[in-house]
């Protein structure tokens, strides 16, 4: 069986948001779309690496229920921008694995290895072969977590194709600023009392170090403002202060101490779930125009993979994965400006849309219609927090998703001009 007749839609994962009704004829849709796509264009678009989407938000409306008709429109929109794929430039093998790291060029070399190694290997046994590797792992989380994004809609769909793409991406993406996983393993502060993330973020905010550092740049679109030394150690003391063990002996070293048990990995994801949703819909200002931080999206839609990702992963290398996410978690939080949230603006939000029925219904539909990539993927792990963790009768993740899908609308689906490059943290972001 090859890797292009093994990927069979499928949305089974305990932790996936799919609605019911999904057609056969939208089945058959995707999978030949995905399947275009993987044989047709490279995982880049152009030399700045912004990545192609059409896998996420194929399978992502898809899951809600999109026709066939929609599937198409929304391909047809977004393969006009995309790079074609070339012929690998290299014969990736065990042996030589780490030698093409980070080489653009070498992506569909190492698209092709994977697809190989899935012929005969489950998504799960390939990725605790390859990416829990240190230089991998690190690039999972790079550029804004797409390659983590991309693999893991290939994991939770069943997609061997996608999953392979995200791998490789994982692999040939630049390398961000920040901390190294190495680097996290060897941190002097293990001892230190543990805190909850939000009382971490609000250290954050308040760092005087990181203050000084954190200069109003409405252009801003990475970690250039938290670069020096002095700033990523005082950083790095506040990541490690999210603890995911049960001791810290000072005098031990990272690999002896003992690890958490299920239950608090599990307790973790949901603290850091509740607080992506908080940081990108409650980062606003009462009585202003809402602002969705284009970055501080993927805080959220990252997360929810996340949560796909650990139960395929040993205790050990799942701890490993969430201190290694946090980190890159804060560092974007910082980046933006470390914005203060208050759910009562999102409480308060009165949506343009009112639903007799069940108002779900209303936003489901328009995360499939709104082109923008972005939307639906935010529309789903919206709602996969309202049925994890929303209270009888609390409508937050309600409201979160109605200010998304209505402030969202807009008329050129490649501009991405409803989402803010305000670093929403800055006063002056609001004037």
């Amino acid at each position: 069986m090859t890797i292009e007749n093994a990927s069979l839609f499928s949305t089974k994962h305990a932790y996936s948001f799919s609605l019911p009704g999904i057609t056969l004829e939208s089945r058959k849709v995707l999978e030949e779309l995905l399947l275009d796509n993987h044989k047709k264009y490279h995982i880049f678009f152009n030399v700045k690496q912004f990545h192609n989407h059409n896998p996420h938000i194929l399978l992502a409306a898809a899951a809600l229920g999109a026709s066939p008709e929609a599937l198409r429109k929304i391909y047809d929109i977004h393969i006009t921008y995309q790079k074609p794929l070339i012929a690998p430039k290299y014969e990736i093998t065990d042996q030589n694995f780490t030698d093409y790291l980070f080489e653009d060029e070498a992506y569909s070399s190492y698209l092709a290895f994977f697809d190989k190694k899935l012929e005969t290997m489950s998504i799960e046994e390939v990725f605790t072969s390859y990416a829990i590797k240190e230089a991998v792992l690190d690039n999972l989380f790079a550029g804004l977590f797409h390659p983590l994004i991309h693999f893991c809609y290939g994991l939770e769909f069943s997609q061997k194709l996608v999953a392979a793409e995200g791998l490789a991406m994982a692999c040939v993406h630049g390398q961000d600023k920040g901390f190294r996983v190495q680097e996290l393993n060897d941190m002097e502060y293990m001892h230190l009392q543990g805190k909850s993330i939000n009382d971490i973020l609000e250290d954050i905010r308040n760092d005087p170090v990181l203050k000084r550092s954190r200069k109003y740049d409405p252009t801003t679109d990475g970690f250039g403002n938290i670069s020096s030394p002095e700033e990523s150690k005082s950083l790095l003391k506040h990541i490690a202060q999210w603890q995911i063990y049960v001791s810290f002996p000072p005098s031990q070293a990272f690999s002896n101490l003992i690890l958490a048990d299920a239950e608090d990995i599990d307790a973790k994801i949901k603290e850091l779930y509740i607080a992506s949703v908080d940081i990108y819909a409650a980062s606003q200002r009462p009585g202003k125009k809402p602002l969705l931080d284009f970055y501080l999206i993927h805080l959220l839609t990252s997360v929810y993979f996340v949560q796909i990702l650990l139960p395929s992963l040993h205790v050990k290398d799942q701890a490993k994965l969430l201190r290694a996410y946090f980190a890159k978690f804060a560092q974007w939080y910082a980046a933006r400006g470390s914005p203060k949230f208050d759910r009562a603006v999102i409480y308060n939000y009165q949506s343009t849309s009112p639903a007799k029925e069940n108002p779900w219904f209303e936003v489901w539909d328009m995360g499939i219609k709104n082109m923008d990539f972005h939307v639906v993927k935010v529309v789903r792990a919206l709602s996969m927090a309202d049925e994890m963790f929303s209270p009888e009768g609390d409508h937050y993740y309600l409201k979160a998703a109605q200010m998304t899908v209505e402030c969202t609308v807009h008329g050129d689906p490649l501009i991405h001009n409803a989402w803010t490059r305000k670093p929403p943290g800055y006063d002056e972001a609001w004037e």
